[in-house]
Order: C-alpha cells, then sequence, then structure tokens
C-alpha cells in the first residue's frame, strides 16, 4: 500500500487528505454503491513496519459521500475474525448502526454486510469496527458527507486523522490493565489536578498514519483558503491540535455547525472532530500538530506553500499537551440549536469505576462487551420526548461519552447552563458534570458509552431504548 493515499471519494481520486470536489446535486439522487474492505495492512511507523487494520476503498483509507444521495456501502471482512462497522456521528436507522448483537449481527470472516442509509448530516465524520480491541487496532477511517451546496467554494480541503498505534496485541494489554494490583480497593482520587490521564502508553501517534517524525507535507498555495477537518480517532488519547502561526475560524463540531469563533489551540477529546476554516498569511511553513494531553508527544501535518523549505520536525513537543477541560466548550453555541421545550424524561447518570481493579461503569453496572446478554436501559424513551441526560463523573479519569443514532445539545457543564454546541460525544472531565438534551426521533436501542476502547471493553455503557 501506498501509505500517503488516504481518503477516497465516490467517484475521484484522493489522497494526502485532500478531498475532492462534490458536484451539485441535479434532480432526484440516484442510488450509489461503495465499497469496503476491513483488512490488515502494513504501513511505516518511525522507520520500522508496522501492521494495522485499516477500512480501505477504492482509492484509499476512508470514503467521502455526498449529502442528500442514497447509498449502499458494502462492506468486505478480510479478517480472521468477525467484525462491525458503526457509522460515527451519522443518523442511520437502528438496524444498520452497527453494534453486533444489538443492531445487526456480527459480520463474519469472509462475509460481506450491506448497510444502506442516506447519510445525515453532512460534516466531518468518520467509521470504524465497535469492537474494541479492533478499534485499538486502527479499524478505522474518515467518513466525509459534502453538502452539495459547497461544491463551488473556492478552498483547499484537507482532512487529519488522529490515531494512537501499539505494536503490542490488545488483549495483552488488557490482561496487564485488569491485574490484580496493591490499588484495587482505592475509590479514586479526590483531586481533579490529579487526575489519571492516560491508561496505556502506545509506541506512536499518527495523523494520516504517518509520525511527525516523518509528517505529510500538504502544498497549499499563499493567500489561498483552506477547510481543516480534523478528526480524533484515536482509541484512548485526547489531543490539543496547535495551529502554530495560524488562526482559524471554528465552523463546526461533531460535523455539526457552530456560531463561527476564532481560535488556534483546540482542544479534541476521543472521538470528537473540528472543523476550522483559514487563509494561508504568506509564503511559509505551517505546522499543524496534536499535543498528546499530559504527555510531550504530538503528531500533526505541515502545511507549505510551493518551493518553501520545511525543516526537520520532530514527534516530541517542548513541553506536556494541556488537560482538556470545559473552556473550549464553553465557547461553543450551536448555529442551529435545539427548539426551546419542556424536557419529557430526565436522567441522572453516574460514572462510576475504580482505577485499580480497572472496572468501569455507568450507575456501579457493567455492560458486557463479549456477551449477547444485554442489561435494562438505563435511559428509557418514547418516540417524540424531549430527553434530558446529566452524566457526574465519580472517577479520577475523564470520560468521552457518546451516543448513537442522535445529535445532542449541550446545555450544562459541571451545573451552570450553557447554550453549548450539538455533538454526539461530549468530555466529561473528572469530579465534574455535563448536562445534555436530545430529541427522541430516530427509534431503536441504541448505545450510549464512554468512548475511550479500554473504557468500553470494562463495560462504561448503557442502551437508549424506546417503548414499543
Amino acid at each position: 500500500m501506498d501509505r500517503r493515499k488516504f481518503i477516497v471519494s465516490t467517484g475521484a481520486l484522493a489522497s494526502l487528505g485532500v478531498l475532492p470536489r462534490v458536484a451539485a446535486a441535479s434532480g432526484a439522487p440516484a442510488s450509489r454503491t461503495v465499497r469496503l474492505v476491513a483488512q490488515a495492512t502494513t504501513i511505516d511507523v518511525g522507520g520500522k513496519s508496522a501492521r494495522v487494520l485499516e477500512l480501505r476503498g477504492s482509492e484509499g483509507n476512508g470514503i467521502a459521500l455526498k449529502g442528500g444521495t442514497p447509498y449502499t456501502v458494502l462492506v468486505e471482512n478480510r479478517l480472521p475474525e468477525p467484525t462491525v462497522i458503526h457509522w460515527h456521528g451519522l443518523a442511520v436507522p437502528n438496524d444498520v448502526d452497527g453494534v453486533g448483537g444489538i443492531t445487526q449481527p456480527m459480520i463474519a470472516a469472509g462475509a460481506t454486510q450491506a448497510y444502506r442509509f442516506t447519510p445525515q448530516p453532512n460534516g466531518t465524520h468518520w467509521m470504524h469496527a465497535h469492537v474494541p480491541f479492533q478499534e485499538v487496532g486502527m479499524l478505522a477511517a474518515p467518513l466525509i458527507v459534502h453538502d452539495p451546496a459547497d461544491a463551488g467554494r473556492d478552498e483547499r480541503e484537507i482532512v487529519v486523522f488522529l490515531e494512537d498505534y501499539t505494536s503490542r496485541n490488545p488483549a495483552a494489554i488488557w490482561r496487564g490493565l485488569i491485574a490484580p494490583n496493591a490499588m484495587a480497593d482505592m475509590p479514586g482520587m479526590t483531586d481533579p489536578a490529579r487526575q489519571d490521564l492516560n491508561d496505556v502508553d502506545y509506541d506512536a501517534y499518527l495523523a494520516n498514519r504517518r509520525t511527525f517524525d516523518d509528517p505529510q507535507i500538504v502544498r497549499v498555495e499563499r493567500g489561498g483558503m483552506v477547510r481543516l477537518r480534523v478528526i480524533n480517532a484515536s482509541s484512548a488519547t485526547n489531543y490539543t491540535l496547535d495551529l502554530g502561526a495560524l488562526s482559524a475560524t471554528v465552523i463546526a463540531v461533531d460535523g455539526r455547525p457552530v456560531a463561527p469563533f476564532s481560535a488556534s489551540r483546540i482542544p479534541l477529546a476521543i472521538a470528537q472532530r473540528v472543523d476550522l476554516r483559514f487563509p494561508i498569511p504568506s509564503t511559509g511553513v505551517f505546522p499543524v500538530t496534536a499535543l498528546r494531553e499530559g504527555a510531550f508527544e504530538r503528531s500533526g501535518i505541515v502545511l507549505a506553500t510551493p518551493g518553501a523549505w520545511v525543516p526537520k520536525t520532530s514527534g516530541r513537543a517542548s513541553a506536556k499537551g494541556p488537560i482538556v477541560g470545559y473552556d473550549f466548550e464553553r465557547s461553543l453555541h450551536a448555529a442551529h440549536p435545539l427548539a426551546a421545550r419542556a424536557a419529557g424524561v430526565r436522567v441522572d447518570l453516574r460514572l462510576t469505576g475504580l482505577m485499580g481493579r480497572y472496572v468501569w461503569g455507568i450507575d456501579g453496572q457493567s455492560f458486557p462487551m463479549d456477551s449477547s446478554k444485554i442489561p435494562p436501559a438505563l435511559v428509557n424513551v418514547r418516540r417524540g420526548d424531549r430527553v434530558v441526560v446529566t452524566f457526574t463523573n465519580q472517577t479520577s479519569m475523564s470520560h468521552p461519552m457518546h451516543l448513537h443514532g442522535h445529535a445532542f445539545q449541550v446545555t450544562a457543564l459541571n451545573g451552570v447552563p450553557v447554550a453549548g454546541a450539538m455533538r454526539d460525544t461530549v468530555m466529561v472531565p473528572t469530579l465534574r458534570s455535563v448536562r445534555i438534551a436530545f430529541d427522541a426521533n430516530n427509534p431503536g436501542t441504541w448505545m450510549l458509552h464512554c468512548h475511550n476502547a479500554w473504557h468500553l471493553q470494562a463495560g462504561m455503557a448503557t442502551t437508549v431504548k424506546y417503548a414499543g
């Protein structure tokens, strides 16, 4: 595989994270078919050959779809074990959401599964195996839904796909995490400043499957406009995006528009996305880096004007990455917020766990990821309900909480009301709370879980279940 070929469109070549234009719609959209292969592949990590997993389309790792067009996505499983693919951020019908044993059977080794849906909303999304160990193995890829109305926009579109890579077998890492230790009975820290930041140290932190010691270099025109789509597809790592000399306009998070504002440092929790728009101000070189939370490692890409000499870069920063908290979240306001209405359902969920025993759950209940027995749903709704959920984190770690099949609005941070962003994943910091609201408009049984793959494997999950 040419590791520099990255994104695939439905009908046009894409590489190096630079996406193609999408033609404007004309008449009723015809259904299209896209093929994806779940398989193992080899990439270069730090000058060494590394075996990883990929979701490969006809042109590269990922797909770009056209908003408003119905698709059949055929997923062929070339792995030696079952898999299942989740369309993270899309409001798909429940039976194609991609959660084995809940919304569909697993895709057997050698089998092909058809997923039929019209992708919505337009925006920056991604897709990944809903099997924690396979997600650790990097079975994930970008999924961009283009708005046909943007077809004439004069801008360079670039995707940055962040991942954490380990050469170790995920099952072996897991055995180490759950092994008994002397701190097993400690309830966790009570000082948020001393929170536990990283369960696992990975071999490398990648952007578009390359380290920052050998980054992707994208040539951009002086004065040209760039739209940067950044996706944190890491299995257990939060970052702060550092634009250096650039100042960007934040235009969307989790694929949904926000009231625009300027920023040069943007925290990005596991599974979150951000869309940025900015001009290239002058001739030169402009690194865009992702700083690992609480550590010196970083990844990223380099934007450079034609002919500009790019100096050697390093995957180690001079200072530790910031701790991801509330400050950026407070700055976000949905461009299209939920309509004001009374809540029909209110649920308080405690995020619980013991670091020493490595037991994670919601309200003390652990969801068994390796069992067909589904615990009772902790969020029960009827179609049409306005649902308000408050997450209270009682543990020593932060938790990125993800709701399938719906978008929610962030409405309070630690009890303080906000008119926040529409999201599908929100970070709940240590010993803090977050309140969200969503409309029950997509019937089925849906996962609600922490998107740290190790916490999900341990059982920090529940379901949202519609009556009837």
